[in-house]
């Protein structure tokens, strides 16, 4: 028998919470959040759940004779930045970053890349392409960044850091505007 974890999730964005089924994989830290990795059961597919939104006293193992497919967490986070890798495959990511922002790049690269991967690296420009998974957590990064990156490609990333950024920027209008810090 295989091991069945049963939990309720409390998601941040609503306050339903969703019973769970779950045949865990692995336990993974990102930002110093702990996540469980394990095959859904009434999903039919990986998932991923914060472990800081299970919820209080809902959690309890059964065993279980379903069989869960392989996984392999080293192979299904490879290229994904955090834990947000959806099934989706990578995309070709190019990033243009001005020189001393591609130094601070080079030397703590927030996704590894090779030697290959360097399209310019003078002393204007500091260009690299990823083979990446775009997801929230790429978007979130590339804002920290600032000025000093531009997204090249794949066009779906630009509009997604620039829709980010136009909310941020729209959210300080508000509250200079408004007098309000809050202001939505």
């Amino acid at each position: 028998p295989r091991i069945v974890v049963h939990f309720d999730h409390q998601p941040f964005e609503t306050e339903i919470r969703i019973s769970l089924r779950l045949f865990p994989y692995a336990i993974k830290e990102h930002r110093n959040r702990w996540y469980v990795v394990g095959w859904q059961l009434d999903y039919g597919a990986v998932r991923v759940f914060g472990l800081d939104r299970l919820v209080d006293g809902s959690v309890y193992v059964t065993d279980d004779t379903f069989e869960a497919p392989a996984f392999d967490a080293d192979l299904y986070f490879r290229q994904a930045l955090g834990v947000a890798a959806y099934d989706n495959p990578p995309e070709d990511v190019v990033l243009s970053f001005t020189r001393q922002q591609g130094l601070h790049f080079q030397a703590q690269p927030c996704f590894p890349f090779q030697t290959e991967d360097i399209l310019i690296d003078n002393d204007e420009e500091f260009r690299v392409k990823l083979s990446i998974i775009v997801n929230k957590e790429l978007v979130y990064e590339l804002a920290r960044l600032g000025s000093g990156v531009k997204v090249l490609s794949p066009p779906s990333l630009i509009e997604s850091l620039t829709n980010f950024l136009r909310q941020a920027l729209d959210r300080y209008d508000q509250a200079t505007r408004s007098g309000s810090p809050f202001a939505d």
